[in-house]
């Protein structure tokens, strides 16, 4: 493998992680391509973690920090149609082991208990791998072991983004019980982020970049989960200080990661970057 690029184009890489894979053969770990990933025009990353990966493998001068952007969307109506004294959760994305929802359902089983009237709506779409259904169905038996059923609404249909934002806009509380990741980012959260409401995360590093937008909970497992969203639920119903600043500052990082603001701010980057390599791709071939 050649560590050059061709002289005629201007490459450009966006990482959505700069883990390499638990299980990966080593001569695919990322190191392996550092040379060539020299030689590409801009690198771009989602944190400030990626910068430093990509620093120890020896990649500097060309990484450049450019945000995860979320899509432009304002809810017709951000109080929710349901007037009754309940208290709904969400959850968004695939239905996926790493995601946390078994023990979101648990979690939800835990303040029911507690006499607390918490409903959840799981909109979280069926992958096509084999572990996802059958995830589905762990998750079925659960709410039914947990006596959930009345109170747990599963939407596990792939939706397009509009209707998926209107569901999780209904809502009190978006919650992603993350576990331990390998990805940088994630998308999915920027989809709860997106609609207004009031987002809670697990205290995982792929959250790192959006912290001002969003709640931490104090963990990722039923317990903990349960034990943060009561507090939140304590939080809202008494406006408290830090649910205001809270939405206040979501609101700026939204203003400040909608893809038509960052859409601007990528297309002004490469066309500075094409219109540079144009120009010195010009003089290399004069001289030749």
């Amino acid at each position: 493998m050649q560590n050059q690029i061709d002289a005629g184009r201007c490459i450009i890489i966006a990482f959505h992680s700069t883990f390499d894979p638990v299980h990966v053969d080593p001569e695919k770990r990322l190191e392996r391509l550092a040379g060539l990933l020299k030689c590409c025009h801009r690198l771009l990353v989602h944190t400030i973690a990626d910068m430093n990966r990509l620093k120890a493998i020896g990649i500097i001068d060309n990484v450049t920090l450019f945000p995860h952007g979320i899509v432009d969307y304002d809810p017709a109506n951000k109080v929710r149609s349901d007037k009754k004294n309940r208290f709904i959760i969400a959850s968004y994305g695939f239905f996926l082991p790493q995601k946390g929802l078994l023990e979101l359902i648990q979690a939800v089983g835990i303040l029911r208990e507690k006499g607390l009237d918490v409903r959840l709506r799981m909109v979280n779409a069926e992958y096509p791998i084999p572990d996802s259904a059958t995830l589905i169905k762990q998750a079925e038996n659960k709410i039914k072991h947990l006596n959930l059923d009345p109170y747990v609404e599963m939407v596990t249909d792939f939706l397009e983004d509009k209707q998926s934002l209107s569901l999780l806009s209904d809502t009190d509380l978006i919650v992603f019980p993350y576990k331990p990741s390998t990805e940088s980012s994630s998308a999915a959260v920027r989809y709860g982020i997106a609609t207004g409401q009031a987002v809670a995360v697990t205290p995982m590093e792929i959250f790192d970049d959006v912290a001002p937008a969003v709640f931490f909970l104090p963990g990722h497992n039923p317990d903990e989960i349960a034990r943060g969203v009561e507090q939140l639920m304590d939080e809202f119903a008494n406006n408290t200080p830090l649910t205001q600043v809270k939405a206040e500052n979501a609101q700026r990082w939204r203003c400040a990661h909608r893809y038509s603001k960052l859409g601007q701010r990528l297309y002004n980057m490469l066309f500075a970057l094409f219109n540079k390599h144009k120009k010195s791709t010009i003089a290399i071939k004069k001289y030749l």
